[in-house]
């Protein structure tokens, strides 16, 4: 983990023990909560498949808050998501909003299945464990993390089948409409040169002895007394046996950055002042850190071809962006959506 400290002038960071209570950088897209176009265009991920199930603290008497062609959403499963939201969510999200998302789930779903759109459940299983695999999620993790919310398997699997079928849906039809020339890739990498710029890297692997644990002159001793043990061989060992810095245990210890990354100064000055292969000591408000300088790779702009996919990805989900509203509001005008409970909401 890399903690960040504020300064009047920078923010900087560097590696130092994990504290997860004040840890300002951002986690995993495990706990992302992202609009239903959004997880169904990319495809959506475990936790956004729990946070749909979490349990609501609020009792209601179950009253149908919309109607979609026949098919109830209940007031339950409105205040349900609504609930879980965070605090900060709830500050620009309303309960109109989260039913709106709801009603537009349930009309992309529904055509899905009247296209003939349909996933078997081994298929739905198969995809599932991917994305558990991906987020490095264990199925042990996965078991734990479904017995917290109460939820069985098919529980969940039942619910990611809706979703997989809308994102099926939105491939043969909305998709398809989506045209990426090769002169719009070439004129996007043309105008956008500076995107495509990577500065000075450097890539070192870092042993931090905390100061939180003992005083300076005792981590100092032990710092210089271990870097006279040290080769390329055992390095990763050490990492394992002394470091602070849990976040990078697993990776030996290495990080990649440039200049102008914010690092902890002395930290980075070290990095880039080094050779290749050198290993040293530097002292930062975290502790000391033998550094071993791994790797310098030179800045260089990249060439088309290692860009022409991504900026193909980029251009078509722009240009579904683009004609998404259109898209869904032919499909709203064919379906017979009621409010019942919000008579506030807006059918966007």
């Amino acid at each position: 983990m890399v903690e960040k400290k504020k300064e009047e002038t920078k923010e900087q960071k560097a590696p130092q023990p994990a504290n997860p209570a004040n840890n300002p950088l951002p986690q995993s897209n495990k706990g992302s909560k992202s609009k239903i176009i959004i997880a169904i265009i990319i495809v959506a991920i475990i936790a956004g498949v729990l946070f749909y199930f979490q349990k609501s603290t609020t009792v209601t008497e179950d009253k149908t808050a919309a109607t979609v062609n026949g098919q109830v959403i209940k007031q339950s499963e409105l205040d349900k998501l609504y609930d879980t939201l965070p605090e900060q969510y709830k500050l620009t999200t309303s309960r109109e909003s989260i039913l709106n998302q709801l009603i537009e789930r349930e009309v992309l779903y529904q055509e899905a299945a009247n296209s003939g759109i349909s996933l078997t459940d081994l298929q739905v299983k198969d995809k599932m464990d991917e994305i558990l695999a991906q987020q490095g999620i264990t199925k042990e993790a996965y078991i734990e993390m479904l017995a917290q919310q109460n939820l069985t398997e098919d529980d969940l699997l039942l619910e990611y089948q809706k979703r997989l079928t809308i994102e099926e849906y939105l491939k043969k039809t909305l998709l398809t409409k989506v045209n990426v020339t090769e002169k719009d890739i070439k004129e996007y990498y043309n105008d956008n040169k500076e995107q495509f710029k990577i500065k000075e890297q450097v890539t070192v692997k870092h042993i931090l002895f905390s100061t939180e644990a003992s005083s300076d002159a005792e981590q100092d001793e032990r710092a210089k007394t271990i870097l006279k043990e040290l080769t390329k061989d055992n390095f990763c060992e050490y990492v394992s046996r002394y470091s602070g810095d849990q976040g990078s245990l697993e990776t030996c210890g290495e990080y990649t950055f440039s200049a102008d990354d914010p690092y902890v100064q002395e930290f980075k000055d070290l990095s880039f002042k080094q050779a290749v292969g050198a290993m040293g000591i530097v002292k930062t408000q975290f502790g000391y850190h033998i550094i071993w300088t791994v790797k310098k790779t030179q800045p260089k702009t990249l060439q088309y071809a290692e860009v022409k996919e991504t900026i193909k990805q980029t251009l078509t989900s722009q240009k579904t962006q683009e004609l998404y509203p259109t898209f869904y509001e032919e499909l709203k005008q064919d379906a017979d959506i009621k409010i019942d409970y919000v008579e506030s909401a807006v059918i966007q």
